[in-house]
């Protein structure tokens, strides 16, 4: 899938990012011309954007644009309409995130708006992980970010055809159907919508997990 990148654009840097620390761009603004080839790129329908790791003073003087909610939300987001995903740099063995420790690194990115956080460094994946799951488990605004960050990423996948077919919108809870909502629950895969099934389901929308599809499930669905 085709990246556009390094956005905001690093045209107006001496230094790069992966071998330098603190590089900074003082010309760029939210309407400088070197925006127009990423709003073209929104536009004809660029499904990933990658962010740069310099620092825009005039945009976000305090921050690294794959750091930064302005940039990234604000900017991209919200003023060019991009729906798809953002990924970062690389945030594993970039000089210009060094000072951040890895697990900051990855949360500050999908706090800032991102997606996809891209590493060169295999052996900072576990520390990301495991920064993200404990922020998720106590922070339901930034939980909220990773699920979204999740279904853009999902549906990029599925546009290009890596993931499995989609369900036929029939309104039938037929073997196919019932077959995705096992293993979206995680329980044993039959294809029949049996007692453990419907428990898991019951637990999963929180109302009483009796094994027993009824009114009261129903409406807790809804």
């Amino acid at each position: 899938a085709m990246t556009a990148k390094h956005f905001p654009g690093l045209g107006s840097v001496t230094a790069n990012t992966d071998t330098t620390a603190g590089v900074k761009d003082y010309v760029t603004t939210t309407t400088s011309g070197s925006i127009a080839p990423f709003r073209s790129a929104v536009a004809n329908g660029a499904p990933v954007v990658m962010m740069s790791s310099a620092i825009y003073t005039n945009i976000d003087r305090s921050r690294p644009a794959v750091f930064s909610p302005t940039v990234v939300t604000g900017l991209l987001r919200n003023s060019l309409g991009f729906r798809g995903v953002v990924m970062s740099d690389d945030l594993g063995n970039a000089k210009a995130v060094a000072a951040w420790s890895a697990g900051d690194r990855a949360v500050r990115f999908i706090d800032a708006g991102g997606d996809e956080v891209l590493t060169v460094n295999a052996s900072t994946i576990p520390a990301m992980v495991a920064a993200v799951k404990a922020r998720a488990a106590t922070d339901s605004a930034f939980r909220s970010k990773v699920a979204a960050a999740v279904t853009r990423v999902l549906t990029a996948k599925a546009a290009e055809g890596l993931l499995g077919p989609r369900l036929s919108l029939d309104g039938s809870l037929g073997v196919r159907t019932t077959s995705a909502l096992q293993r979206w629950l995680g329980v044993t895969v039959t294809g029949t919508l049996n007692p453990t099934t419907i428990r898991a389901l019951q637990t999963r929308i929180g109302t009483t997990a009796d094994g027993v599809w009824g009114p009261a499930s129903m409406r807790a669905l809804q």
